[in-house]
């Protein structure tokens, strides 16, 4: 859609038809931009035809599982693209999925409960409630350890809660630092990372219980991204870095010419040579992890106009792995062949 000021309007009254028509095929001609680059799949599969409300890819992006519009949690083995197990889910309100590394998991939150899921057996159990918490209460994110054995529950009024399965435990410590949004677990599962409305990052010592402050954006945190030490963090409008949180060395600023960006998700690539994010909406880039610099951009495949990436992942040959809400797997070439057809063009 255009835009045009009352003189422009003015002007316009005095073209013919024709010469709008031509004027306006000019400025889209110049003024429109087309998709920075495009790229392939090596290869792709739809899993459903249902309205995907939440997904998540496990460790190796080996299985899929999905909450679909009809209240189901549907897990997929993606080398052959079979469902495995189906869960009728007696909530409508899934707020957060994700799986434990060991893919032996599957913990699923609404706005009040967390259900844990035993893959290998197909038992359900409810963990937790927020019954008993002060009125308004609600789960906002989760994050579960490597083997299942821990869990963390981010809730809107800033607090976690730390729940141990071995020892049957529970804690909770509180921060005013708006709604826990992200939430991951660290450096053998002894650390969690949370991400913070207010725009703070913060590490927790589970063992101590003791908060440190890594770093501060001016906006709500929307993606955090952990691979060893090395982070990702972008905040809901203008500040994207990559750190190190063990070193704190000066955090690096993706760089860009657009004048906001921000973004859902997003995995290291190749060693953390290469960082791929994904955009609010459909649009995946491609980063040069050690200089900040965007390498490429381009479209996921989208079967509804407004779909978008719920999820990324990698293989363990290290081929970036997308999942959108159309239910759409899609394996992509390797960083490394993707910057060199884009220097190519």
């Amino acid at each position: 859609m255009f835009w045009f000021s009352p003189s422009c309007y003015s002007f316009c009254a005095s073209l013919s038809v024709k010469a709008i028509v031509v004027t306006l095929a000019s400025i889209c001609l110049f003024g429109c931009s087309e998709p920075d680059f495009e790229i392939k799949a090596n290869k792709e599969y739809r899993l459903s035809e249902q309205y995907i409300l939440v997904g998540a890819l496990s460790n190796g992006a080996k299985h899929t599982a999905l909450v679909t519009s009809d209240s189901k949690l549907i897990l997929w083995r993606n080398q052959d693209y079979s469902m495995l197990k189906s869960w009728n889910l007696t909530q409508s309100d899934t707020v957060s999925l994700a799986f434990s590394r060991d893919q032996q998991f599957l913990i699923l939150g609404s706005s009040d409960s967390l259900f844990l899921f035993n893959i290998a057996t197909g038992d359900e159990q409810r963990l937790w409630t927020t019954l008993g918490m002060p009125e308004g209460t609600k789960i906002d994110t989760l994050a579960i350890s490597a083997t299942g054995t821990k869990v963390l529950i981010g809730l809107n009024h800033g607090g976690i809660v730390v729940i141990d399965l071995d020892e049957q435990s529970a804690f909770r410590v509180d921060q005013d630092l708006g709604s826990v949004v992200k939430l991951l677990f660290v450096d053998g599962d002894r650390k969690a990372l949370a991400g913070f409305t207010k725009g703070k990052l913060v590490l927790l010592d589970l063992d101590s219980k003791e908060f440190t402050e890594l770093i501060e954006t001016e906006h709500r945190i929307t993606s955090l991204v952990a691979e060893r030490s090395k982070l990702f963090i972008s905040d809901a409008l203008a500040q994207q870095k990559i750190m190190d949180y063990k070193s704190m060395m000066p955090p690096l600023q993706l760089e860009y010419s657009d004048r906001w960006r921000w973004f859902r998700h997003g995995v290291f690539l190749e060693g953390q040579k290469y960082l791929v994010t994904s955009s609010p909406k459909s649009e995946l880039s491609l980063w040069d992890a050690h200089i900040g610099a965007e390498v490429a951009r381009w479209q996921i495949h989208r079967i509804r106009p407004g779909a978008t990436t719920i999820a990324l992942s990698k293989t363990d040959t290290g081929d970036l792995v997308s999942l959108s809400s159309d239910a759409v797997l899609q394996y992509w070439p390797k960083a490394r062949k993707i910057q060199t057809a884009k220097q190519s063009r």
